[in-house]
């Protein structure tokens, strides 16, 4: 178990799981994880590919949980600071793995957890949440609302209920003008940086994620940084990409500027002590492209989000 992945981020880590983690293991070695990885598959992808992002996000659970429950017996606060419910907003897209990393950890954690998705999507998120909901057996804790988002909001915040929204900064921005007063969280995060030393390794990478390119995802390449260090104050020599430009600023002046989900560094260039730039979550990978963890993608230093599975 890795101690340095932190937990507690948003909800004490004196709050004891709910959920076990003897379970979630239960069905990732079940016979019948094939048929809940078919019930609740993503259309972006392959279903054997579904069924092995289904795997990875599952085996993350157990170990989130695991560090969950290993914080709460260290913790000398006893139990407490939960709230009773959180509203959490999914985008149009990706609703099983949405739900997994953005509402049900805290479901996870004993708290009701209501989600709120556009009107002419309900049907086809309720088609694939509710066969998750039902295997982990939280449904008696998560309920997709039939409200529309902006009612869900708006009940919300008169019961003082924190919210927590997927989507564009945009949308935070509103509501966070809209609702000044009210506990509103969000992951906003646009695109995957790709920062290197070396611009064939950095193109290599590049070319890589282009190759397996989602429809649509946060996490899609978008800018790569050269440099000669991956730290925030040093200068980028060449920002490339779909939203390169020919005049960059310091690595910190470019990340702000397209605000991503992750930054990727390869395996052969350093990686920052606090393992974050600018506030972004940048984690390591591999000549693919394929980052070392996914814990704490999502890290949201505008609108708050502390990263997946730090909750």
């Amino acid at each position: 178990m890795d101690r340095l992945i932190p937990v507690g981020r948003i909800v004490s880590e004196s709050v004891s799981p709910h959920l076990e983690c003897a379970h979630v293991e239960s069905i990732l070695h079940s016979a019948d994880l094939a048929g809940l990885a078919a019930a609740t598959r993503d259309p972006r992808l392959s279903a054997a590919g579904w069924e092995h992002c289904l795997r990875y996000e599952l085996a993350l659970l157990v170990n989130w949980l695991a560090r969950r429950t290993l914080r709460h017996r260290e913790s000398a606060t006893g139990s407490g600071g939960a709230p009773e419910t959180v509203l959490t907003l999914l985008p149009r897209y990706g609703f099983a793995l949405h739900a997994l990393r953005r509402s049900i950890p805290f479901a996870a954690l004993g708290i009701h957890t209501t989600i709120s998705v556009r009107d002419d999507l309900r049907s086809s998120a309720a088609e694939v949440i509710t066969p998750l909901i039902r295997t982990l057996g939280i449904d008696d804790l998560v309920s997709l609302t039939e409200a529309p988002p902006p009612i869900a909001v708006r009940h919300a915040v008169s019961h003082h209920t924190s919210i927590f929204i997927t989507g564009q900064l945009a949308t935070w921005r509103h509501l966070s003008d809209q609702y000044p007063t009210a506990r509103i969280t969000g992951a906003t995060g646009e695109c995957a940086a790709i920062i290197s030393r070396d611009p064939a390794a950095a193109d290599q990478i590049a070319r890589a994620l282009a190759n397996r390119a989602l429809p649509i995802s946060c996490t899609n390449h978008q800018l790569t940084l050269i440099t000669d260090q991956p730290t925030e104050e040093s200068p980028v020599t060449e920002a490339t990409g779909p939203l390169g430009t020919a005049r960059p600023g310091t690595v910190a002046d470019e990340l702000r500027r397209v605000h991503p989900s992750v930054v990727l560094i390869p395996d052969d260039d350093d990686l920052p002590d606090s393992g974050t730039l600018a506030g972004y979550r940048a984690v390591q990978c591999d000549t693919l492209g394929v980052a070392d963890t996914t814990a704490g993608f999502g890290q949201d230093p505008v609108a708050g989000w502390p990263g997946d599975h730090y909750v």
